[in-house]
C-alpha cells in the first residue's frame, strides 16, 4: 500500500511544485540573487491566476495570467511577466486571447507615475526601463510614445510621441506630436519642434 500511495501522489506533487503557489512572497537572500556586489534591498511579492513556473537552472520565474510583481514602491501588472534573479530584470507583455486580441498589457506604477504599454523591460538595480508604445497621464493630459526610456531619477525620454488633454487617450481628436521629448515629473515637458494634429490630420 505504501508503494501504491507514492506512485499515485508523485505526479501530483511534481505538477504542484512547478505551477504553485500562485501567490507568494520571494525573499531575496545574499546567496540567491546577486549581480556582482549588487542585490535587491527588498522582498519581491508575486502572484498569478494561472501559473508560476520557476526555472532554477536559468534563475528565472515566469508568471501567467493576471500576473503581479511588487517590489517596494514599484508595481507591475500584466498577463505575462518574467523575472531574472541573476540580472534583476523584469519583462512584461500582454497575451493574445482566443480571438487573437492582445489582453493583459502591462501596467507599471512607480510611486506617483503610472505607465500603460505593450511591452516593458525594467531593471530593479539601475531603476531604468524601456517601455514600448506607452501611454501615461501627466497633469491634466496624456503622454504617449512609441519608445520610452525611464531613467533612475524618474525623468522620461520619449521618441515619436504626443500630448493630448482629450479623454480618449488611444484615439484623441487632437494632440501635439513631437519627435523627441523629455519629461520631468511634476515640473515640465521639454520637446523639440511640435505640431498640432486634429482628427489624425497634421496641421502645417
Amino acid at each position: 500500500s505504501q508503494q501504491l500511495f507514492l506512485a499515485d501522489t508523485l505526479p501530483i506533487l511534481q505538477t504542484d511544485s512547478i505551477r504553485f503557489p500562485l501567490k507568494d512572497t520571494l525573499v531575496i537572500g545574499d546567496s540567491l540573487v546577486k549581480k556582482g556586489k549588487d542585490k535587491l534591498e527588498a522582498k519581491v511579492e508575486r502572484s498569478a491566476s494561472d501559473s508560476i513556473i520557476q526555472d532554477l537552472k536559468n534563475k528565472k520565474v515566469y508568471l501567467y495570467g493576471n500576473a503581479l510583481v511588487v517590489y517596494g514602491d514599484i508595481k507591475l501588472e500584466a498577463d505575462y511577466i518574467e523575472f531574472s534573479f541573476e540580472t534583476n530584470q523584469v519583462y512584461a507583455r500582454g497575451v493574445p486571447d482566443s480571438m487573437g486580441v492582445i489582453k493583459g498589457t502591462p501596467r507599471f506604477t512607480d510611486k506617483t507615475q503610472t505607465f500603460e504599454s505593450k511591452e516593458i523591460n525594467y531593471n530593479f538595480d539601475t531603476k531604468k526601463g524601456i517601455i514600448n508604445n506607452v501611454v501615461t497621464e501627466d497633469g491634466a493630459g496624456f503622454l504617449h510614445g512609441s519608445h520610452v526610456k525611464k531613467m533612475a531619477d524618474n525623468s522620461i525620454s520619449i521618441q515619436l510621441g504626443g500630448y493630448t488633454t482629450w479623454s480618449n487617450k488611444e484615439h484623441p481628436h487632437f494632440e501635439f506630436r513631437f519627435a523627441k521629448s523629455k519629461v520631468i515629473p511634476d515640473n515640465k515637458i521639454v520637446t523639440g519642434p511640435a505640431y498640432l494634429v486634429i482628427e489624425g490630420m497634421p496641421t502645417p
